[in-house]
């Protein structure tokens, strides 16, 4: 079987997975894919916080319409955890998540009801999605989930 180079999931820390799921579900229609509770050995490298112990973790999966692509992990630790995003900006380490959607005009509103917060608004614009990596006419607009995490979401015009 031949697997190519398919990224199926990109997972983030996020400060109660349980929220962070119930918001991407109610903000752009996402489903839960796995629901599981985990635990970080002491030597894992995405502890977050004190490394000489294990750390009790939920994992949550969500997913859009692929069976099997475009997925987001959301990993919430207990206890204490060191935050990357503190102070506001990007930088090195963090992400932003570009999510194709439909009927970008009721995004706002879901957005802002699920918790989440528009940094700018609506407005036309080109985004990399065509076949070849060419750039096409959409409509798109950036948000923040409730862990602050920014999004791109935008659909083709």
């Amino acid at each position: 079987m031949q697997c190519g180079r398919i990224l199926r999931r990109a997972t983030i820390f996020v400060t109660d997975a349980e929220k962070s799921a119930d918001f991407y579900a109610r903000a752009l229609g996402m489903s839960v894919y796995s629901d599981q509770s985990i635990e970080l050995p002491a030597e894992s490298p995405v502890t977050l916080g004190p490394i000489d112990v294990p750390r009790p973790a939920r994992f949550i999966t969500v997913k859009g319409t692929h069976p099997f692509t475009g997925m987001i992990g959301l990993i919430s630790i207990e206890g204490e955890v060191d935050n990357r995003l503190a102070g506001g900006r990007l930088g090195i380490g963090n992400v932003v998540l570009v999510i194709e959607v439909e009927d970008i005009e009721r995004v706002p509103a879901a957005i802002k009801a699920a918790g989440g917060r528009v940094v700018r608004p609506l407005h036309d614009a080109q985004n990399t999605a065509g076949p070849d990596g060419e750039k096409i006419p959409s409509r798109r607009l950036f948000a923040h989930d409730p862990d602050g995490y920014v999004l791109e979401l935008f659909e083709p015009a």
